[in-house]
């Protein structure tokens, strides 16, 4: 928020100024308060805000993975003061996914939490004030998201999914061999060690590195957290465990298939999901504490 009203009185200039082929491009030179490259010219009813990361790509993938979580704790938490807490969080999280700016996280934000709440209640058909809650829900998002996507936006998007993913196309004609090219290859993080592949989508990565063997490797090692996690949520008798266990299952099925930029391994989302998965792991040991508690005869 900060950052959005030094940028909209003046104070950062944004890229205002700048040539049409260049303000929309998120740049450091840029760089406002916090973050990282923005991209900001009122003018043209443009903005991509970072917040307090590196690039609005990586805020707006913490923007996504945190919406997993506060549904979680909104639609399951039982303790009325952080149920409160849940709502304000979730309130806070619409504001600055809006001052993002960016649509790919205006689509994947209200789409997550409306998911969440509609996975978390088996019977929301059956409460009128769900019922009434979800309904209203539904008639802002139809509202707002035309005048927040544009219809270009959406069918790019849809027409992406659809088709192939070029540079997946491009790795696969690199003579990677078996095992790829090396551990490294095209992770910018190691370019201090030799000279690095730009490659910006998850599994194009991993197919240039490591070859089918390691996609594959890794495909089992995610489609097997997901089953187990799905087994654990199946598994649960305490309904607030069950429901948080079900939007953490959500949040990894949708980020460990997901080839859209490389959220597996930026943070802070790669961080979310390991722990995450850990969390989920660890919901049996808590729905039998929760059930000896239960069974404890009253004083």
């Amino acid at each position: 928020v900060l950052q959005y009203a030094l940028l909209d009185t003046g104070i950062c200039a944004g890229t205002r100024g700048l040539e049409e082929a260049e303000f929309s491009k998120a740049t450091l030179d840029a760089k406002c308060l916090v973050g990282g490259a923005l991209a900001f010219n009122p003018a043209h009813n443009f903005m991509r805000l970072p917040g307090t990361l590196a690039s609005p790509w990586h805020w707006s993938w913490f923007l996504i993975a945190s919406a997993a979580i506060v549904s979680a704790s909104a639609w399951s938490e039982p303790s009325p003061l952080w149920k409160k807490i849940s709502f304000l969080a979730m309130g806070l999280l619409g504001v600055a996914t809006i001052f993002s700016g960016v649509q790919f996280a205006l689509t994947l934000v209200p789409l997550l939490l409306i998911l969440a709440l509609l996975a978390t209640r088996a019977q929301w058909k059956q409460s009128p004030a769900s019922l009434i809650i979800t309904s209203l829900i539904l008639v802002v998002l139809i509202a707002l998201i035309p005048a927040l996507l544009s219809w270009d936006f959406m069918l790019e998007q849809l027409s992406w999914a659809m088709q192939n993913d070029p540079q997946l196309a491009w790795a696969e004609d690199q003579n990677l061999g078996f095992f790829g090219r090396g551990l490294g290859k095209a992770t910018n993080a190691a370019r201090l060690f030799g000279r690095t592949q730009l490659v910006e989508t998850f599994y194009a990565k991993l197919l240039y590195e490591m070859g089918y063997l390691g996609i594959l490797t890794f495909l089992g090692v995610v489609s097997s957290l997901c089953w187990v996690i799905f087994q654990i949520w199946r598994s649960l008798s305490h309904s607030p465990l069950q429901r948080y266990a079900l939007c953490l299952w959500l949040f990894l099925l949708s980020v460990s298939y997901n080839n859209h930029w490389y959220p597996l391994e930026a943070n802070p989302v790669n961080v979310y999901y390991w722990f995450w998965a850990g969390i989920a792991l660890k919901l049996p040991i808590l729905d039998h504490q929760q059930t000896a508690i239960s069974r404890q005869p009253s004083a």
